[in-house]
C-alpha cells in the first residue's frame, strides 16, 4: 500500500508493508508554490496550489507601483513508479486556488481573483493611496487520463 501525505507544500510518497513504513519519494515546491489539495487518480497525482508573486516594481524611490498577484496552479505526475515519480503536464490560470473536483476523468478547478493595485502617488507634497479592486471568476477543466494539460 501507498500513503501520500501534504505537509507544507511538500507531497511524501511513503509505502506500507507487513507494518513497516519506507519513504519513497517526496516532492517538493519552491517558496513562491503553496500546495493546498492532491488527488490520486491511477496512475496520477494532482497537484492543486496557488502561486504568489509580486509583479511590477518602480524605479523611483519614493513612489511604490506593483502588486501581489496570485495565480492557480494544477501539476499531473505520472506515479505508476512512486518511488520516482515525473511531473508530465501543469497549467496556471488568473486568481488563488479555491477548490476542484474530479468528475468522469476531468478536473475541474475553481479560483478567486481580487485584483489589488496599490499605487502611491505624490502630489503637491501630499502622499494619496489609491486603491482600486475587482472581481472576477475564473475556471478551468483537464483531462485526468491526458499527458498533456
Amino acid at each position: 500500500k501507498i500513503i501520500y501525505t501534504l505537509c507544507r507544500s511538500v507531497v511524501t510518497i511513503t509505502a506500507i508493508d507487513n507494518g513497516s513504513m519506507e519513504k519513497l519519494a517526496s516532492i517538493e515546491q519552491d517558496a513562491e508554490r503553496y500546495v493546498e489539495d492532491i488527488y490520486v487518480q491511477d496512475d496520477k497525482l494532482v497537484l492543486f496550489g496557488t502561486l504568489g508573486r509580486q509583479v511590477g516594481n518602480s524605479e523611483d524611490s519614493e513612489a511604490y507601483d506593483g502588486y501581489y498577484e496570485n495565480n492557480t496552479y494544477v501539476q499531473v505526475y505520472d506515479i505508476s513508479d512512486p518511488s520516482n515519480p515525473k511531473e508530465i503536464g501543469n497549467m496556471e490560470q488568473s486568481g488563488g486556488y479555491n477548490t476542484s473536483r474530479i468528475v468522469d476523468g476531468y478536473v475541474y478547478v475553481l479560483s478567486q481573483f481580487h485584483p489589488f493595485h496599490l499605487r502611491k502617488v505624490i502630489l503637491g507634497g501630499n502622499n494619496r493611496l489609491r486603491h482600486n479592486c475587482n472581481n472576477n471568476h475564473n475556471n478551468g477543466a483537464i483531462k485526468t487520463d491526458d499527458h498533456t494539460v
